[in-house]
Order: C-alpha cells, then structure tokens, then sequence
C-alpha cells in the first residue's frame, strides 16, 4: 500500500494531528470546568446544595435521581433549619411512587 494513498502529504499529517491535539486541549479544559464546578458545590453549606439536588430529582436518568436522593440522605441532618427541606419532600415522593422507579438501597 503507498503512503501517499493514506496521507498525501505532511501538512495533512500536520493538519490532522494539530486538530487531534486541539479536541484533546479542549477536553481537558471542560474536565476542569467540570472538576471546578463540583469542587464549589462540594464547599457549599448543605442549604445550598438542597435546590439542585430537588433539580436531579426530576431527572430522566435514574442514577441521577438515585445519586439525589443519596446526597439529601446525607446532608439533611446536617441542615440546620428543617423547612429549607420541605422542597425536596414531593419530589422524592414522586420518585419512590413512580413504576418507573428502581428499587433504590435504603440506609439506616
């Protein structure tokens, strides 16, 4: 096989390897972003975190939902005022009476 029928010149080795190198820069950039962005919400103060998580409760993917669920059990005794929780009370039971819902692990 020649070469030439698989690359036909440099500046294309160049051209191709310079757009691969570009698409990698900007992957890692949004992993940053991505990796900055759970970094604050992990320093916010549990009230803070409970409107998105009221907002993954809503979400088509069940993991999302369960994830949800998992980090409100977690932060709410960590709430100090109870009311800021009452958001999340008819979402939640909208996911555990839904027949669309997966079995989740309970923890006590």
């Amino acid at each position: 096989m020649n070469l030439e029928t698989i690359v036909d010149r440099k500046e294309d080795v160049d051209r191709i390897v310079a757009k691969l190198i570009e698409q990698k820069k900007k992957q890692e950039e949004a992993n940053r972003e991505k990796e900055r962005a759970e970094q604050i919400r992990r320093s916010l103060p549990p009230e803070k975190k409970i409107p998105g998580l009221v907002t993954n409760l809503r979400d088509e993917d069940p993991d999302v939902r369960s994830n949800a669920a998992d980090e409100l059990a977690n932060i709410a005794p960590q709430v100090k005022d109870d009311t800021v929780l009452l958001p999340t009370v008819a979402p939640l039971v909208a996911v555990v009476c839904s027949p669309k819902t997966v079995p989740v692990k309970v923890r006590v």
